[in-house]
């Protein structure tokens, strides 16, 4: 899903798989998830900024509703508008990010990028074997955040694989099959539709969550039952209780 022939993509509340390759941004139609059906690529719009035909840098932003991106071992990270909804018209670049090093020199090497918490961009730097964390619209340095065993490239960040704890993935290429996991900050990697926390009172907690689609929704909330019990309800729109969980037992 995240990577084909060289080809980058990340799912979006657009409900849209982002793909790049060569100087060209595509959206992706995956067809019914559920069913054997047809992939296609529809040309979005050239990004216009060179460097390699590899792009390994392709994020999502949701909070802005654009698209962080760069090509292999670029110098920059560089950030779209998409249009309706977007904080810019589609294709439009709105930022060129040059991540600084501790001493404050941009020194480049970005070969992955994922959006973080907090107006901050993790960058995978792969002839450095180093995952940096920087702020979002200077590339000023945080942290090294992480020293990879592999090529520190296609970064991706991943909310459900470790639940609950979040995980940013870094995929080097030439590895098929293997990647590495580095723990991240809660509130970093946020699933489309993501849950909004709404109230908190004491013993209480309260979520919203906005279906992508119709059908049949999972909801699983971990905790260790040894130390305590949790009920669980799920109220529709108008507030009618539609399922429950109040057992004893971790279920």
């Amino acid at each position: 899903m995240w990577r084909s022939q060289q080809r980058k993509g990340r799912v979006s509340k657009r409900e849209i798989l982002w793909g790049a390759l060569g100087d060209t941004v595509y959206q992706i139609d995956i067809g019914d998830p559920f069913t054997s059906s047809n992939v296609t690529a529809d040309f979005s719009f050239n990004p216009g900024v060179g460097g390699i035909s590899t792009v390994d840098g392709l994020a999502y932003d949701e909070d802005r509703d654009t698209l962080w991106y760069s090509p292999d071992v670029n110098q920059n990270v560089y950030e779209f508008g998409l249009g309706s909804g977007s904080v810019g018209p589609l294709g439009q670049l709105l930022n060129t990010v040059a991540p600084e090093n501790g001493s404050g020199q941009a020194d480049g090497l970005v070969s992955g990028v994922t959006v973080g918490a907090n107006d901050t961009l993790y960058i995978g730097r792969n002839g450095a074997q180093e995952i940096r964390h920087i702020q979002k619209f200077t590339g000023d340095f945080i942290s090294q955040f992480s020293q990879t065993d592999g090529r520190a490239e296609d970064l991706s960040c991943d909310p459900v694989t470790y639940a609950p704890l979040e995980a940013i993935i870094s995929k080097e290429l030439a590895s098929i099959g293997t990647y590495e996991a580095f723990e991240v900050e809660p509130g970093t990697c946020i699933l489309p539709g993501h849950q909004e926390p709404l109230v908190i009172l004491d013993d209480v907690d309260v979520f919203k969550y906005t279906a992508q689609d119709t059908g049949k929704v999972i909801i699983n909330a971990l905790f260790d039952q040894t130390v305590g019990d949790l009920d669980m309800h799920v109220l529709d729109m108008n507030g009618n209780v539609i399922a429950s969980s109040i057992s004893t037992t971790d279920n």
